[in-house]
This record gives C-alpha cells, sequence and structure tokens, in this order.
C-alpha cells in the first residue's frame, strides 16, 4: 500500500486484509483492511467485497477510509468525509485485492489530504 498524506509520499511497511460475514442486512460481507507504518496502523478501510468504485463517505453502505496519525481518538483519526475507493480486483477466492483511492478525511476540527493511493494485497484472514 502506497499514498500521499498532505502531499508526502507514504508506502506502508506491512498490511493485512480481512473477509468477514457480518450477518446484518444489507452488509452482510465485508473486507476490512488495515496498514501499518513503523509498527503503528496508518490507515484502515471498510468495504464491500466487490469490484467497482465506492465514494468514501464514510458509510458502510460505500466506503468508510481512515487516516491515523497517532492513537489519540478521536484527534488523530481522520475519517474519510469524500473521495473514492476503486475496487478492480476484489477476488475472494484467490484472496487478492487491487484498488486506488484517494479520500479527505476529517476530526472534527482537521482534515487531511489522501491522494495517489494505491493497494495490491491479499486477504490474509476469513472469518
Amino acid at each position: 500500500i502506497s499514498y500521499k498524506a498532505e502531499g508526502t509520499g507514504i508506502v506502508a511497511d506491512s498490511a493485512h486484509a480481512v473477509l468477514y460475514t457480518l450477518g446484518i442486512a444489507p452488509f452482510n460481507r465485508m473486507i476490512d483492511v488495515f496498514a501499518y507504518k513503523s509498527g503503528v496502523e496508518v490507515l484502515e478501510f471498510h468495504f464491500k467485497p466487490t469490484t467497482g468504485t465506492y465514494v468514501a463517505d464514510g458509510t458502510f453502505s460505500n466506503a468508510w477510509l481512515t487516516y491515523k496519525t497517532g492513537t489519540s481518538f478521536p484527534n488523530d483519526y481522520y475519517h474519510s468525509t469524500s473521495g473514492t475507493l476503486t475496487l478492480s480486483v476484489c477476488d475472494t477466492v484467490s484472496k487478492k485485492i487491487e484498488a486506488t483511492f484517494n479520500f479527505n478525511g476529517s476530526n472534527g476540527s482537521s482534515s487531511k489530504s489522501i491522494t495517489e493511493g494505491t493497494m495490491k494485497i491479499n486477504i490474509t484472514e476469513i472469518r
């Protein structure tokens, strides 16, 4: 996973994706992706396991993307208010995800811009 946060390029050290069954209509199956830099979680995504372009509006109906600058909730958590997540590959059988993303995130008092995001990872856990 790579992206630009406020114009600065960042490449995550590691990431994992979890496919799970929520069991609550209309969401049922969802994917969570977590990305880490220097052992600290920096990105968290929640989305449906199907290809397409989703609005990053901070809802489970579309895509909920979060950029984290620290561990002080809610001050360091920038939840998506606009942007997109485009899943070009979301193969739950072969366990592969490929996507691009960009979003503006807000913590209520300030905002951050995440641009030029790409991910190419494997689903590492199924629940």
